[in-house]
């Protein structure tokens, strides 16, 4: 694919220091705004670029079923065991050959906030990430540091479900809750319009008129009023001066809001039990059955449900992958980094050149159908008309 001539952008240093000696790079296209270019040839399969979240979460239904991840990289403390126990409540843990090995193997031991015993239930993968958390935004969201009453406005952010006509936003207002933790801590290390900077280039629009699109049936409560609400608890829980002291106001919010709300990336890493599966194969260890039905080396499992090979999920907002455009016929695809932490890989679906723009699928709900509906799913969830080349030869 051809890409127009590249226009220059304030933000073009930023994200040639992001992309430094990989294999794309980011420009502004006339008309079409930014876009990720290859700069090296990527075989099929082949590793893109590997990016790390500006800000992740985990996923609000499994914070409500405790499953146990580490606060900052969100990769999960769950043992094979113990995802088969949650999952398959009524059937007896099979047979678990060299458990023990596995687990020391893979190293995995929760390392508890400092501030564990003063009420913070958050916990890390080592001390070194711990810290890194402390300095980039959990001091800020750290139970064992606040007041009682911040505490309580804390548990209400974390427990309320944040409905608009039908539609739970409470993973995107959870995730911008994160996002201005980090937002009041930058702005100390550094300064608050440089705190803001990588949030504000993000592609946005103000989520309470996304939300009138997006909703699907009449409510008394309008989205005015949610962000209203939402700003009161958040001043509740950083307290006025800082959300003051970084400019935090109803239009600031409903822009972050939406701009979380466009650009937030879906995280479905293999658990630890579809880890473990992995593992007894790369190590070649017999195993034959577990318990009457299950061979280890089955490709598909015949008693037990595909949600074995999910863990903890979540959302991050990614710094190069938020630039990635939209096609019904990407290039790309995203995949999780091997250490099982926030990042994302992107793999080549096909050969791509040097020049070429990657692409990927907005549309993983609706792709395989036709072109109208996959356009107005476009135009109702991120409010553009795709002319990509399979929907021009749809036509």
């Amino acid at each position: 694919m051809e890409v127009p001539p590249n226009t220059p952008s304030p933000d073009d240093e930023y994200y040639a220091k992001l992309t430094k000696g990989k294999k794309v790079k980011v420009v502004n296209i006339p008309g079409k705004g930014k876009a990720m270019i290859a700069v090296k040839d990527v075989e099929e399969g082949g590793i893109i670029v590997e990016d790390h979240a500006l800000v992740c979460t985990q996923d609000a239904s499994d914070r409500v079923a405790g499953i146990p991840c580490c606060a900052h990289t969100l990769a999960s403390f769950e043992t094979p065991e113990g995802v088969f126990k949650r999952l398959r409540k009524k059937h007896d843990v099979p047979n678990m050959p060299e458990l023990e090995a596995y687990q020391k193997a893979e190293g995995r031991t929760p390392c508890p906030c400092e501030f564990a015993k003063q009420g913070c239930p958050m916990s890390f993968v080592n001390p070194k990430i711990r810290e890194k958390a402390d300095k980039e935004w959990h001091y800020k969201l750290c139970k064992g540091r606040m007041t009682p009453s911040q505490a309580e406005a804390y548990d209400y952010l974390e427990n309320k479900s944040w409905k608009q006509g039908g539609v739970d936003y409470s993973d995107s207002f959870h995730l911008t809750l994160h996002a201005i933790a980090r937002i009041i801590a930058g702005s100390r290390n550094s300064s608050v319009k440089e705190a803001w900077y990588p949030y504000d280039i993000l592609a946005w629009a103000p989520w309470d008129e996304l939300a009138v699109v997006w909703t699907l049936k009449k409510k008394k409560t309008t989205p005015t009023t949610i962000v209203n609400n939402y700003l009161e608890c958040l001043y509740n829980v950083f307290g006025k001066t800082d959300c003051e002291f970084i400019g935090l106001d109803f239009k600031r919010l409903s822009r972050l809001l939406g701009a979380i709300q466009l650009n937030a990336q879906e995280r479905s890493p293999e658990s630890p039990f579809g880890r473990y599966l992995v593992w007894l194969e790369e190590e070649q260890i017999p195993n034959g059955l577990l318990g009457n039905k299950f061979d280890w080396r089955s490709s598909e499992p015949t008693d037990i449900s595909n949600k074995l090979y999910y863990s903890s999920r979540g959302q991050g907002v990614y710094r190069v992958h938020s630039v990635t455009n939209h096609s019904c016929n990407p290039n790309a695809e995203v995949a999780y980094t091997e250490n099982m932490d926030e990042g994302i890989y992107m793999l080549a679906k096909r050969p791509i050149k040097a020049g070429d723009e990657v692409t990927i699928s907005y549309v993983d709900e609706v792709e395989n159908e036709p072109r109208e509906k996959r356009q107005k799913y476009l135009l109702r969830n991120y409010r553009f008309s795709c002319t990509c080349l399979r929907c021009e030869n749809e036509k």
